[in-house]
């Protein structure tokens, strides 16, 4: 192992190539020193194909982004995770769910497929704490934010808006019991087999306010129902 520091020392006595291809780990180092071997400045660099690597501090996505590019191996960084979580996920294109990245979302809307491509590209639990609301979704994506919702990083209490134009009620279910937010289901226009119980959260706004469109059909999976449902 060595720090970029210390190759950065050597580096500026020599000229020379730089063959550091034993060094299996980078140790904390800042981005512009681990920079300076990705980017072979001031010498010819060899490097292992797969080497840690820690960058000391906060980065940019850009700068994560470079050095993630250069190496099969886990980059662990805390990186800036300001605006819209889609241009996140395009500046982090080289991450994968071995590397390490700590990121504080300050964004208030996400789609749920942004979130889930997100947490791909992490091993660290993401903190999306800031979302209030996720935009147009379908209800699987949705779902699978909320089965990762741990690593998603979302609290209790998120506004929703899904995409699909036929749901279950069972469906909607399960994101209510995540949420204390408000769901919107206005493009649903048949809510398919589902048993009277579950639609009746819906009806009733059973631990949210639905939004559900106005003819919307439905099919009652109960062998039997009473009139009064």
């Amino acid at each position: 192992s060595a720090s970029a520091a210390n190759i950065k020392l050597i580096n500026a006595d020599s000229s020379g190539a730089i063959n550091m291809s034993a060094v299996e780990t980078i140790t904390s180092s800042s981005a512009s020193d681990v920079l300076e071997i990705v980017n072979n400045t001031g010498a010819a660099f060899t490097t292992a194909t797969d080497y840690a690597v820690t960058l000391s501090g906060t980065t940019s996505a850009a700068n994560a982004n470079t050095v993630m590019g250069d190496t099969a191996g886990v980059v662990t960084a805390t990186v800036t995770a300001t605006g819209a979580v889609s241009s996140l996920n395009s500046a982090l294109s080289n991450a994968s769910a071995t590397d390490a990245l700590t990121l504080v979302l300050n964004a208030t809307t996400a789609s749920a497929a942004d979130l889930n491509t997100l947490n791909g590209k992490t091993s660290v639990n993401i903190d999306a704490g800031s979302i209030t609301a996720i935009t147009s979704s379908t209800a699987d994506a949705v779902n699978t934010a909320v089965t990762n919702i741990s690593a998603v990083g979302l609290d209790g209490n998120w506004d929703v808006t899904l995409s699909d134009t036929t749901l279950s009620a069972a469906e909607v279910k399960t994101i209510n019991a995540s949420t204390s937010g408000a769901i919107n289901i206005a493009a649903a226009t048949t809510i398919s087999s589902s048993s009277i119980s579950d639609v009746l959260e819906i009806v009733q706004n059973t631990g949210a306010t639905f939004t559900t469109a106005g003819n919307y059909a439905v099919t009652l999976s109960d062998s039997t129902a009473s009139a009064a449902n």
